[in-house]
């Protein structure tokens, strides 16, 4: 069973091939759910060929060529938050507030913008941000 050729981003797991590229100051590496056969090799490498000129291009759109990777369906802030908020089992009352938090602070600071573009420092600032708009001792109001 071939390993993929050196340098095309392109490597046969156990029971899945993995594809490895930069995409805008990140790396990303996707597990693709195929066997790992020769003929799946190939066609991995004919990909990443396909992605790479999309890159360079800048056409490159993550949805369309991984569109069963986790990282496509919640790329975004916003998509991500509202599966976050989703899953959570609190109550009501807390839930609302959390809620009201994205509404307010977190989405209009972050807005559709990729989780890996997002750091800590960014996250701080806006909320510095918004503890700056709420008087001290007070939640912030709608």
């Amino acid at each position: 069973m071939r390993r993929g050729r050196p340098g095309t981003g392109v490597e046969a797991l156990k029971r899945s091939i993995r594809v490895r590229f930069w995409y805008k100051g990140s790396r990303c590496r996707v597990n693709l759910q195929m066997a790992p056969t020769k003929a799946n090799i190939r066609a991995a490498e004919r990909l990443m060929v396909r992605v790479r000129e999309e890159i360079e291009l800048d056409i490159f759109d993550f949805k369309r060529h991984f569109f069963q990777s986790r990282d496509a369906l919640h790329s975004q802030f916003d998509a991500f938050a509202q599966a976050w908020l989703g899953q959570l089992v609190l109550a009501k009352s807390t839930l609302e507030g959390y809620r009201k938090a994205m509404r307010q602070i977190w989405i209009p600071a972050f807005g559709s913008r990729h989780l890996a573009h997002i750091s800590l420092r960014k996250s701080a600032r806006s909320s510095a941000n918004a503890s700056r708009r709420c008087r001290p001792g007070r939640s912030i109001t709608t």
